[in-house]
């Protein structure tokens, strides 16, 4: 990992020493000197920063001033930085208002981040990057070796970044047990630190203060543990960077077989950390299910799914059942196959329009035990599962589209959950139809109470509503999801790059407007069409599909979505 630290004074550069001394084999530590004096707005940072900077994965910004905060984000981009860990060991240095201004810089930019006041409470954050720094640097950990009441030995499990928590351990030893917690507290003030002794108001202490509170809890914690051993022994491992992540730190693809050692090993720690019996049963049961399901899955990798969610209270005779029943039929027509709960009304209807051969259930373990419908009863293709939130991974997993019929509690959760993947983009994008019976206004009226309360109070943004559409025809809902992959094929990361695959190359000026009315939803740089990358190689039946590659700035989902609309309008 290639570590550039920033740095306007001594005590950063103790800092910076010490992450290059005591951290691993491994990590190139650079140090970046800014000017003690910085202008606290900095409208130019050319004219502070050296071109070009070093490259580095992770920036540790040590700023002691506002203008040494407020380069961060130059300092990310110039060094091309994934994830940034910023002290706020003065509160001055960095006010709040300031803080937000640069997350917002950041976020833009699609760089992690994470603010630590002080730094040595730092215990890792949103990126394996900063996880991985975390293992080694953060909150100090501590291990003891005991003689009756008096400390015989200290291993320091993590460090602090200024090196505090080695500095204190090193006169523990001979210490008395129940003196030792003060003794270090006491010992930790002796030791450089950038923390603060200004008050802070929300904390009505100092920052200098807070860091030896740090320090007295970990020893405090460390002699609490002491006679455990074996729980110490888990812990080291689970702080220390195994293989598996130092191989996606440095990009490095992971193998299945790596992944299942990782899995091994995260299991015997359960033992390790004397796990509650229920919660256990909980991992196995939903384990056992998973691998289960994902095998069913395995044999229909190939083929387009469409899920369906409605009311398990839909009587046959109903305008809603028919319309479902039509639904299915259509959509295996198109040659999909159809995922619903596996249960009655509407999911039994939109099974009896697929048929059996194309029809998938996915069904709950209830008390008052839901049973399966007759078109899937008997099938293979009809999973069993206890737990709601491995059945709505399921739902989703392989899922190209949704649809969502009148229903009660559990539809309206349904809709709400994958509207709710597609916000923040935990999901893939997909076409998601809210289809009501013929002159219906069961999500009309949803819709209306979507726009009138949670849009006009800006509790949602306008193009968050481009993720559905509302309709009443059939034919319409159908057209709504096959009309997503008209142009529109697949999309992944590579990096920092999203790669949107398209069935077909794009008309002439389609780039251009593209580049016109979308540069809103860059981190950096511009929208480019080009061919299969390199670290798309596991995908080889995609290799000859064109792709748009861009920085998407992973913020504006709803405007991702409008940007397929347009793909797919200005091809046809």
């Amino acid at each position: 990992m290639r570590i550039l630290v920033s740095v306007q004074g001594k005590y950063g550069e103790r800092i910076a020493s010490n992450l290059r001394e005591n951290g691993p084999a491994g990590w190139e530590v650079e140090v970046l000197p800014l000017p003690a004096r910085l202008p606290a707005v900095i409208d130019d940072p050319s004219g502070f920063l050296p071109s070009p900077l070093p490259r580095a994965d992770l920036l540790i910004s040590l700023h002691e001033s506002p203008g040494g905060a407020d380069l961060i984000p130059d300092i990310a981009q110039g060094c091309g930085a994934r994830a940034v860990l910023a002290a706020v060991d003065d509160q001055a240095a960095c006010p709040p208002g300031l803080a937000n201004q640069i997350r917002r810089r950041l976020d833009r930019m699609g760089v992690a981040y994470s603010f630590s006041r002080p730094l040595c409470s730092f215990e890792g954050g949103p990126h394996e990057l900063l996880e991985a720094f975390a293992a080694r640097f953060g909150r100090p950990i501590l291990s003891f070796g005991r003689d009756g009441d008096r400390v015989l030995s200290v291993e320091v499990l993590r460090d602090a970044p200024c090196g505090s928590a080695r500095f204190v351990a090193s006169v523990l030893p001979g210490v008395r047990v129940q003196e030792a917690a003060e003794r270090g507290a006491l010992r930790h003030h002796h030791h450089p630190c950038l923390a603060s002794m200004e008050i802070v108001t929300d904390l009505n202490d100092t920052l200098m203060h807070l860091s030896g509170y740090i320090v007295r809890a970990a020893i405090q914690a460390g002699l609490k543990k002491s006679s455990n051993p074996l729980a110490w022994d888990g812990f080291r491992k689970r702080i220390r960077p195994a293989g598996i992540d130092r191989d996606m730190e440095n990009g490095r693809k992971v193998t299945p077989d790596q992944l299942i050692a990782e899995m091994h090993k995260t299991v015997d720690r359960l033992a390790e950390d004397g796990a509650d019996r229920g919660d256990i049963k909980i991992l196995s049961r939903a384990l056992r299910e998973l691998r289960h399901s994902f095998r069913v899955l395995a044999d229909h990798k190939g083929t387009r799914k469409v899920t369906v969610f409605g009311s398990a209270r839909c009587l046959p005779e109903s305008p809603s059942y028919r319309q479902a029943v039509a639904f299915g039929r259509e959509m295996a027509g198109k040659g999909w196959m159809v995922i619903t709960g596996g249960g009655e009304g509407i999911m039994e209807a939109a099974h009896v329009g697929a048929g059996q051969d194309l029809a998938m259930g996915i069904n709950i373990l209830l008390p008052f035990e839901q049973s399966a419908n007759r078109i899937i009863a008997s099938d293979p293709k009809l999973i069993h599962v206890k737990y709601f939130f491995t059945r709505k991974l399921l739902f989703i997993k392989e899922s190209s589209g949704v649809a969502l019929f009148p229903g009660g509690f559990g539809t309206l959760d349904e809709a709400f959950e994958v509207l709710t993947l597609l916000q923040t983009g935990k999901g893939t994008l997909f076409p998601i139809v809210l289809l009501d019976e013929p002159g219906g206004d069961y999500w009309r009226l949803w819709k209306e109470f979507v726009a009138g309360h949670l849009l006009r109070r800006q509790l949602i943004s306008p193009e968050d509503l481009s993720f559905f559409r509302v309709t009443d025809d059939v034919e319409e809902a159908v057209e709504e999801i096959l009309g997503f992959y008209r142009v529109f094929h697949s999309m992944r990361y590579v990096g920092k790059e999203l790669v949107i695959r398209l069935s077909r190359p794009l008309p002439r000026n389609a780039l251009a407007r593209i580049r016109r009315d979308f540069s809103d939803i860059l981190a950096s740089g511009s929208f480019r069409l080009g061919a299969s990358l390199p670290d798309e190689e596991n995908e080889p039946r995609l290799a000859g599909l064109p792709r748009l590659i861009f920085r998407f700035n992973r913020k504006h989902f709803g405007r991702l979505r409008m940007l397929v609309d347009f793909l797919n309008r200005e091809t046809a």
